[in-house]
């Protein structure tokens, strides 16, 4: 008996032990959630319902684009625009974030980053490392803790960027305007 006593004890201080050695978790830049809305349960093409492709002018939809079976979807609309949405599984949003120990932004190319809200949700603004001329904005919102929700505008030619939008404002508030939309139907479905 005392022998089942003195392993249940050493199995307790080794478990304190490797519990007080572990990582601290990595605080959150954001503001709380108002709530965790599960978005790797919604396909990427679902996320603009028909009224509002229309509004955007959204000629098509393409679901994972590259093949790889990644949970995003291509809407291409009219003047040379398209947006690229992607419900990241397992990269929280904060990894977007300058500062963070296990930053993506560099890597992904961003700059010139900004925190902002969508629909409540803490999120990063970003755009692209290129001339003033183009006007990729990248919106990462951070729905979940585990996932992330990135959106990335882009007008993909000379003189449609010169019809479409005229600033990178313009740009980020269009990734915006798709992360929001795409916030309302995860709630929907929540």
């Amino acid at each position: 008996m005392n022998r089942w006593r003195w392993c249940a004890g050493v199995v307790a201080v080794t478990a304190a032990l490797v519990s007080g050695c572990s990582a601290p978790a990595t605080p959150s830049p954001f503001p709380p959630r108002p709530l965790d809305l599960g978005m790797t349960g919604l396909p990427a093409c679902d996320g603009v319902d028909a009224r509002s492709a229309a509004e955007l002018g959204i000629l098509d939809r393409t679901p994972d684009p590259i093949g790889q079976g990644a949970n995003s979807c291509v809407f291409r609309a009219v003047g040379g625009q398209f947006w690229l949405l992607r419900i990241q599984p397992g990269i929280p949003a904060r990894r977007y974030v300058p500062g963070d120990p296990d930053y993506l932004g560099g890597q992904a190319g961003f700059t010139g980053q900004r925190m902002t809200t969508v629909e409540g949700y803490g999120a990063i603004e970003s755009a692209a490392e290129a001339p003033s001329t183009n006007y990729t904005c990248t919106i990462v919102v951070d729905t979940d803790p585990d996932a992330s929700l990135i959106v990335t505008y882009e007008v993909n030619s000379p003189p449609a960027r010169a019809r479409a939008v005229g600033s990178r404002a313009e740009g980020c508030d269009r990734a915006a305007r798709v992360a929001a939309m795409t916030v309302t139907a995860a709630r929907a479905r929540a």
